[in-house]
């Protein structure tokens, strides 16, 4: 391995008006990196293992940031707001490939890949009889899992002519794996409200993405509840949403356990949003007026009192937290995250 190369070209506008009341700044940039440490192209099984990464692609990453404040005095009313928004897309434009462009793998690197994007199948929804699963597999069986019925999955098969399978899954046969979607966050942003009158301030701080997919593996016990054995399932109160005979309509499908995955194959169906808005944090203070500190020797004082993560608001099912769906032992597990109230005292000689 050895270093990379980066390139960057920047646009910028920054601008003050209003007598410097409203301000903002605006940045395009499109950065390229070269000779990126990327996975090796696939050897081989006689090698009896993967080869090392080493410099070997070109990616391109452009985005854009927005920034916009503003702040105004009325009286002895102060207040300001301050927003900002980012977003960036990241393109792999040069990737060592010896064959046909289509025969590149979907799984890792190829030429004109988004990073982060997935893929899976398309589902028709969950069959509410045996009836109605027999007559979809009939041009819709998928290559794996066994006994279909009420209660199961029922795979789209793109075609609509014949078995579903993952095929090669290579650019030119991924059988009937689409592109479902991608976990990269897209147009992140923040808010800044305060405002003060009379020795009080109030503050607010706003954090969230605008867009992001999710989709959960199978076997990932947080989402689906019943997937291996005793130690690898759990019961959360959305997984009580299981199909059965009084419950037809539900979103999950007949659990299973026992390592039987069949229905938790990443498809179209279970897709998240893993949007959100947070209010990371509301304060509110009171500061001493200068005729009291004038006695007490002290330049100045303030209480106040402060709460982080106040509330969030997002489609992702609950049990995740959608800044951290990943754990280190897996999709959610993940220390929860905690709602804090402080009370302080600033004290300044």
């Amino acid at each position: 391995m050895t270093w990379e190369t980066v390139e960057t070209w920047d646009i910028g506008l920054d601008w003050s008006v209003f007598n410097n009341r409203l301000t903002g700044t605006f940045d395009w940039y499109s950065r390229t990196t070269k000779d990126m440490i990327g996975p090796a192209p696939v050897l081989g099984s006689v090698l009896g293992t993967n080869a090392p990464k080493t410099n070997n692609c070109d990616m391109r990453t452009n985005g854009w940031e927005l920034e916009i404040g503003w702040r105004d005095q009325v009286n002895e009313f102060s207040y300001g707001a301050r927003f900002n928004i980012s977003d960036n897309r990241s393109k792999i434009i040069n990737y060592p490939y010896d064959g046909d462009f289509g025969n590149q793998s979907i799984n890792g690197y190829y030429n004109g890949k988004y990073l982060n994007e997935f893929w899976g199948y398309k589902s028709a929804g969950i069959a509410k009889t045996q009836e109605e699963m027999d007559a979809h597999l009939v041009n819709n069986k998928p290559t794996w899992g066994s006994s279909w019925g009420a209660g199961d999955i029922m795979y789209k098969s793109i075609d609509g002519v014949d078995g579903v399978s993952s095929g090669a899954q290579t650019l030119n046969d991924h059988g009937d794996l689409v592109r479902l979607g991608n976990t990269t966050p897209r147009y992140r942003f923040g808010l800044n409200l305060d405002d003060a009158y009379k020795g009080f301030d109030l503050s607010f701080f706003f954090q969230g993405v605008m867009k992001r997919d999710w989709a959960f593996g199978a076997g990932d016990p947080y989402f689906w509840g019943a997937t291996g054995n005793v130690w690898q399932s759990c019961v959360f109160k959305e997984h009580l949403d299981y199909w059965r005979e009084d419950n037809l309509n539900a979103y999950y499908p007949k659990p299973y356990f026992g390592g039987i995955t069949k229905n938790q194959q990443v498809q179209d169906r279970y897709v998240q949003s893993a949007a959100y808005l947070r209010c990371k944090n509301i304060q509110l203070g009171y500061s001493l007026p200068k005729r009291v500190l004038d006695r007490s020797g002290l330049s100045s004082c303030r209480v106040y009192v402060s709460c982080d993560n106040v509330f969030t608001i997002t489609n992702l099912l609950k049990v995740f937290d959608p800044e951290v769906t990943n754990g280190l032992w897996g999709s959610g597990k993940t220390y929860p995250l905690q709602r804090v109230f402080a009370v302080g005292l600033n004290l300044s000689f």
